[in-house]
């Protein structure tokens, strides 16, 4: 029997949070897909399972509302459709400084 060690980090994240990497191939499908899903969407609000592409929506909560009647909520992606990756970037600011 070897002894394999995880990252405690990773090992207590997955532990308790079993949904981790849920949603990661919707994701890298819009990202894959993005140029062609925005010429087609700009703006508009779509919602992927797998590689099933649901919409346009005029919102997020449209998109919702939309794909909870038929699907089970946490399966499915919402996406904004922007280019760049602004759309599904967010960057935080802190006046914190350490010394």
């Amino acid at each position: 029997m070897t002894d394999v060690r995880i990252n405690p980090i990773l090992d207590w994240l997955s532990r308790r949070y079993v949904c981790f990497d849920m949603l990661e191939n919707e994701f890298r499908y819009f990202k894959d897909h993005q140029d062609e899903l925005v010429a087609k969407f700009m703006g508009k609000f779509v919602a992927i399972i797998g590689t099933e592409v649901s919409g346009p929506f005029e919102s997020e909560l449209d998109a919702y509302l939309a794909m909870k009647k038929d699907h089970e909520v946490g399966t499915f992606l919402i996406q904004q459709c922007l280019p760049g990756t602004n759309s599904y970037t967010q960057t935080f600011h802190s006046r914190l400084i350490l010394t």
